[in-house]
C-alpha cells in the first residue's frame, strides 16, 4: 500500500516548495484569480490541524496494542496525507497573503511557524520510512508538532480576528465611539470616526490593512492604500471613499462588503457632507450654521445614543443572514442591536418611497424585531394591525406620522412592548387611555395634542406608564416658535387641482407666507387663512408668530405641478458613469432627489453638458420649461452656467426657443433643489432639446477654484 501511495510524497514536496517560493520572493501584486485561490486557506486548514492532533493518540495506540503492525501502516498513510494537506494549506495561505494587507510582523511569524510544522511533517514521513524510531523520540516529535500547531494557530487567529484572539486573558470589549456634536469638537472626531470605527475598522486597521488602507487615523486615511488616498479634497465626488460606498451592494468593490453592516442614510449624508467640505481633521462643529444638515444629523445621532444601556441578552433564535440581506435596501435598514445579538432594529428612510408593503415584507423577521422606527413615514393607524404579530417588539417610534391613536388598544397584543414614541402626532388623552393593561412603561408625546393637564389625568389612570411631554416652558419665558410646515410635505410633485395646506402644532399660532422668494415676518407676507392654490412652480416661505413668542425661523418648500405629457426621452449626452443608474427614466418619473444624496434620483454631468431630447406625439402647446437641478456648492455642484432650449417638429428641424443664465452663488450656501424656469417662444412642439451647460471654472472663493463644476438634474417639466 505504501508503494502505491509513495508518489504523494513527491507531490507534497512540490506543493511545499511552491509555498516557500511564494513566501521568499517579494511579489508586488497578484492577479485576482490567485487571491481567489488563497481564500481556500481557511477552508483547508482545519483538515491538517485535526489530523496532526489525531496522530498522537493513534501512535500511542499503535505502541500499546497487539495490532501494532496494521496500525503502523495506517498511521504511515495518515502521516503522508497530513503532510500533503498541510502543504496545500501553506500554499493557499501564501496566495492569500499576497492579496491582503496584514500586520507584517505577525504574518511573518505565522508563516514560518506554519511552514516549519509542514516541513517537519514531511521530514517525519522520510524518517518513518527509513528508520525505526524509538517510541519516545516519535512521541516527543509529535508533541513538539502539536506545540508548533498551537502557536501558528494562535497567530493565524490574531491575524484574522485581532491580537490576543486566542488569549486566555479576559479582555473588555471596546465600546463604539459616540457621536458628539459639541461646538468645541472637530467634525472628524465627533462625526466621522464613530462611523469608521463601527463600519470599517474591523478590516482597515493597523493590524489588518485590507487593500493597504488603515482608517484608524486621519493621517493614514489621507495616505490611503493601493488605490491611493481615500479622500480627494480637490474633487470630493471622485474620492475613493465616496465612490466605494456608493457602488451597488452586489459590486465586489462596494464598501462595507455585502454581508457586513451597511451605512445608514444618516451616515452616508455625514460622510458626503464632510468630504464635500474639504475633509478637514480640524474644522469644528462650532463653525457650522445651526441649520447645517451635517450638524443636525450628527446631533440627532448623538442624542439617540445617550440612552444606550448595557447590552441585553435574548434567548430567541437569530434570523437568517440571507433573509436580512435580501430585505435590506436604501429605504429600509435592518441591523442587529449588537454584535452577535439575534435582536433586530428596523428603520425606514425616504418617505417619498415608503409603502406599507415595505413593512409587510418584514413579517419573516417578526420573532427577531425588537425596535421598529417609522419616524416621518406617511402611515397611520393601520400600522397597528401589521405589527401585532411582532412578539418581541420592545420599542416603537411613530414620530411625525398620521397616527391618531384610535387603534392604540391593539398594542396590548405586543406583550414585550415597553416604549412608544408618538411625538408630532394627533393622539389625544382619550385614545391614550386604551393603553391600560399594556406592558408599555414610557410614552413620548412632545408636540402632540396632549396638554400638561392631560398628562396629570393620564398619570392617575395609568400609574405604571410614564408620559413624557417634553419641555414645558414658563409662561413668562419668551421662546421661539418652530417653523410651520405644509401637511403634504411627502409629495412635492402635485396635480393641478391639489391645494397646499400649512399647519403649526401650537394652537393659536398664526402663519404668514410669501410666494415670491422674499422672507415674511409678522407684518409682511400673506396671512394664511385657507389652502394655497399652486402655480406650475410654487415656492412657499412661511413663518409662525404668536403673542408672547418669538417668531419662528422660516420654512421653505417648493412644489411642482405635474406638467404636460411627454412620450419618451433620449439622452444625447450620457451622464458620468457613476450617476447613470436609471438614465433617462429619472427625468420623468415624478420622483425628486435630495441635494445631499447625489447617487439617488439624479443624473450627474461634468465631462459633458446635460443634453436630452423630449418627444411628444401630441405636440402640445408649450410656453415654459422647468429644469430641476441640485445646488450643493460644497460638492462642486453649481447651477448651470446657461440653459438652452430648442424646439421643432423633429431633431432635424430645430431652432432656439428660449435660454437663461442662472445667477451664480457668491459663497458656500445651504444645499437645495432649484427649479430653473425658462420661458420659451409659445408654440406646439413635437420635439424639444434641452442643454444645461456646466460652469467651466469654479470661482476664486471656492476650495476647488479653477475646476469644472458639476450639474445634476432630476426632473424636467413642461407647461
Amino acid at each position: 500500500m505504501l508503494k502505491k501511495l509513495s508518489n504523494i510524497n513527491l507531490w507534497t514536496f512540490i506543493v511545499l516548495s511552491a509555498a516557500i517560493l511564494l513566501v521568499v520572493i517579494d511579489w508586488d501584486d497578484a492577479p485576482r484569480v490567485v487571491t481567489a485561490l488563497g481564500r481556500l486557506h481557511p477552508v483547508l486548514m482545519h483538515l491538517p490541524i485535526a489530523l496532526v492532533i489525531l496522530l498522537l493518540p493513534l501512535v500511542l495506540l499503535e505502541q500499546r496494542t497487539k495490532q501494532g503492525a496494521a496500525l503502523r501502516e495506517l498511521n504511515a498513510v495518515l502521516l503522508q496525507w497530513t503532510a500533503f494537506l498541510a502543504s496545500c494549506t501553506a500554499l493557499a495561505g501564501a496566495l492569500l497573503s499576497m492579496g491582503s494587507e496584514y500586520d507584517q510582523e505577525l504574518l511573518t511569524q505565522h508563516t514560518w511557524w506554519s511552514l516549519g510544522l509542514t516541513i517537519s511533517l514531511l521530514l517525519l514521513v522520510f524518517l518513518r520510512s527509513q528508520f525505526d524510531l524509538r517510541p519516545i523520540i516519535w512521541n516527543l516529535i509529535l508533541v513538539l508538532q502539536i506545540a508548533a500547531l498551537m502557536i501558528g494557530s494562535h497567530q493565524g487567529g490574531s491575524l484574522t480576528h485581532g491580537k490576543d484572539f486566542l488569549s486566555f486573558s479576559v479582555k473588555e470589549k471596546d465600546n463604539p465611539l459616540p457621536f458628539i456634536a459639541e461646538d468645541s469638537i472637530a467634525i472628524w472626531t465627533g462625526g466621522i470616526q464613530p462611523i469608521l470605527n463601527t463600519k470599517c475598522i474591523s478590516c482597515h486597521n493597523p493590524n489588518k490593512k485590507k487593500g493597504g488602507l488603515d482608517l484608524s487615523q486621519y493621517a493614514t486615511l489621507k495616505t490611503g492604500g493601493k488605490s491611493g488616498s481615500a479622500i480627494d479634497s480637490d474633487n470630493p465626488l471622485t474620492s475613493e471613499l465616496i465612490k466605494r460606498i456608493e457602488l451597488e451592494l452586489e459590486d465586489e468593490k462596494h464598501m462595507p462588503p455585502s454581508g457586513k453592516p451597511q451605512l445608514t442614510n444618516e451616515e452616508l449624508l455625514i460622510l458626503h457632507a464632510w468630504v464635500s467640505r474639504g475633509a478637514s481633521a480640524t474644522i469644528k462643529f462650532g463653525s457650522l450654521k445651526r441649520d447645517d444638515s451635517l450638524l443636525q444629523t450628527v446631533s440627532q445621532l448623538a442624542s439617540s445614543g445617550m440612552d444606550s444601556k448595557t447590552e441585553k441578552k435574548y434567548d430567541f433564535k437569530a434570523a437568517s443572514n440571507t433573509t436580512i440581506e435580501q430585505l435590506n435596501n436604501p429605504f429600509r435598514r435592518i441591523l442587529p442591536l449588537a454584535a452577535n445579538s439575534p435582536a433586530l432594529s428596523v428603520r425606514f428612510f425616504l418617505k417619498e418611497n415608503f409603502t406599507l408593503s415595505l413593512l409587510q415584507e418584514c413579517a419573516p423577521l417578526s420573532d427577531q424585531i425588537v425596535e421598529l422606527n417609522l419616524t416621518g413615514m406617511p402611515c397611520g393607524d393601520e400600522i397597528f394591525d401589521l405589527i401585532k404579530e411582532y412578539d418581541h417588539l420592545e420599542k416603537l417610534y411613530l414620530n411625525n406620522t398620521s397616527v391618531t391613536g384610535k387603534s392604540l388598544s391593539k398594542l396590548l397584543a405586543n406583550k414585550h412592548l415597553e416604549l412608544v414614541s408618538l411625538t408630532g402626532t394627533q393622539v389625544s388623552k382619550s385614545s391614550l387611555l386604551e393603553l391600560k393593561g399594556s406592558s408599555i412603561k414610557k410614552v413620548f408625546l412632545w408636540n402632540s395634542n396632549v396638554s400638561a393637564t392631560d398628562i396629570s389625568f393620564l398619570q392617575q389612570q395609568l400609574p405604571s406608564v410614564t408620559f413624557e411631554l417634553g419641555y414645558v416652558p414658563d409662561k413668562s419665558e419668551l421662546l421661539k416658535l418652530t417653523p410651520p410646515r405644509p401637511i403634504n410635505t411627502d409629495r412635492t410633485i402635485i396635480a393641478a387641482q391639489e391645494r397646499i395646506e400649512l399647519r403649526h402644532p401650537l394652537p393659536g399660532a398664526a402663519i404668514r407666507y410669501t410666494l415670491d422668494g422674499s422672507r415674511p415676518d409678522s407684518i409682511n407676507g400673506i396671512l394664511y387663512t385657507k389652502p394655497i392654490v399652486p402655480g406650475p412652480i410654487t415656492r412657499i416661505i412661511s413663518i409662525a408668530f404668536n403673542d408672547g413668542w418669538l417668531n419662528s425661523e422660516p420654512s421653505d418648500f417648493t412644489y411642482f405641478q405635474k406638467g404636460l405629457k411627454i412620450d419618451s426621452v433620449r439622452l444625447i449626452h450620457l451622464p458620468n458613469e457613476r450617476y447613470r443608474k436609471s438614465d433617462k427614466r429619472l427625468l420623468l418619473d415624478l420622483k425628486k432627489g435630495f441635494p445631499e444624496i447625489l447617487n439617488m434620483n439624479w443624473l450627474g454631468y461634468r465631462e459633458e453638458t446635460f443634453k436630452a431630447g423630449f418627444y411628444s406625439n401630441e405636440a402640445p402647446l408649450i410656453s415654459t420649461v422647468v429644469v430641476s437641478a441640485a445646488d450643493n456648492t460644497g460638492a462642486y455642484v453649481f447651477p448651470p452656467a446657461r440653459i438652452i432650449i430648442k424646439g421643432g417638429s423633429s431633431p432635424n428641424a430645430l431652432s432656439t426657443i428660449g435660454s437663461i443664465e442662472p445667477p451664480m452663488p457668491t459663497g458656500y450656501r445651504s444645499n437645495a433643489v432649484i427649479p430653473y424656469q425658462v420661458p420659451v417662444r409659445k408654440g406646439n412642439y413635437a420635439y424639444i432639446e434641452i442643454e444645461a451647460v456646466n460652469l467651466p471654472s469654479l470661482p476664486s472663493w471656492h476650495g476647488g477654484k479653477g475646476q469644472k463644476a458639476w450639474v445634476f438634474v432630476d426632473e424636467v417639466f413642461f407647461y
